[in-house]
């Protein structure tokens, strides 16, 4: 195909040739990340990994119901926590964290 026609698209065609020819499979890949501008609704990898001190989603997902933080899991396993329930319970707000009831150890008796 004849790019000429197109401004830019030839730097573009011969660059993405290069990388695939360099990757030597001549596949292309597209990354599906919510890795944007860090403003979306939900924390992105690198700020839920941050908070939860782990890389796998599972443990994200373990630590994040041990330590009470409301979270969604998608599809594919990753834990999704809101951006404003976030902010909230970082600024100690307590209506964002659920109270624990305490047990009645009175009613055990002696």
């Amino acid at each position: 195909m004849n790019w000429n026609h197109f401004p830019g698209a030839g730097n573009w065609v011969a660059t993405h040739s290069r990388l695939a020819a360099k990757r030597g499979d001549g596949i292309d890949r597209i990354h599906y990340t919510n890795e944007d501008d860090g403003m979306g609704d939900y924390l992105t990898d690198n700020e839920l990994s941050e908070l939860t001190g782990r890389r796998q989603p599972k443990r994200q997902a373990v630590w994040l119901a041990r330590n009470c933080w409301r979270f969604a899991v998608t599809d594919l396993g990753r834990p999704r926590v809101a951006r404003a329930y976030w902010a909230k319970r970082l600024a100690d707000d307590t209506s964002a964290v659920p109270v624990r009831a305490e047990p009645d150890f009175a009613a055990l008796g002696d």
